[in-house]
């Protein structure tokens, strides 16, 4: 799908991914020096407005795949045979979480669905201080998802990337904290790496 440029700025005053006064820049400067979609997102990610995650899907006409209820995708953290995970913020709490959501491709088998719900049934049973909490769970339209806290920090395919093979010792300090709610998740009958807190 093509868009212009003033395509690009009408859906990011559609989807609210700008306040008021930075709308109203950006149509000044549209006004002053008329240019493509793809500069406009260069500039919005420059002056960290946007993300590559948003300018991405904005560029692509898929803008209302940013917004889940109340809440604003932000960027993509991961993926799995189930589902995404997104860092997210919630509009009016200002608040950043992480949510979970369930693939469409995956709703048309029953007991996707319901293995998806019982994960939600057990993270919200789940309070110790290295596996990230569950906050909300909702269904917008056909859309199933997970509110979960928000944890910044790393996974580990991206720190061995990134620092090369760890040592021993790092390895199990690194591990001790995760196994112990491993454990712990494992005596609840539920496991879910993707909830486990990165500890360094």
């Amino acid at each position: 799908m093509t868009i212009t440029a003033a395509d690009f700025v009408a859906a990011l005053g559609e989807f609210h991914l700008l306040d008021p006064a930075q709308m109203e820049k950006v149509h000044r400067a549209l006004q002053r020096r008329p240019t493509d979609p793809r500069a406009v997102a260069k500039q919005l990610l420059k002056q960290g407005l946007l993300t590559a995650y948003q300018a991405e899907l904005l560029l692509e006409g898929r803008g209302a795949e940013l917004v889940l209820g109340e809440y604003l995708l932000l960027e993509r953290l991961g993926e799995g045979g189930m589902g995404q995970v997104f860092k997210a913020r919630h509009r009016l709490m200002n608040r950043t979480v992480a949510l979970k959501v369930i693939r469409k491709e995956r709703l048309a088998d029953p007991s996707a669905v319901q293995r998806f719900y019982r994960e939600i049934l057990l993270a919200a049973q789940l309070n110790h201080p290295h596996v990230v909490r569950a906050q909300y769970a909702a269904q917008v339209g056909d859309t199933h998802f997970l509110v979960m806290e928000y944890a910044d920090g790393t996974d580990l395919q991206r720190l061995v990337q990134e620092s090369g093979s760890l040592t021993v010792q790092r390895v199990s300090t690194s591990a001790r904290r995760p196994l112990a709610c491993t454990m712990r998740a494992n005596s609840a009958s539920f496991i879910a790496t993707s909830s486990l807190r990165t500890c360094r």
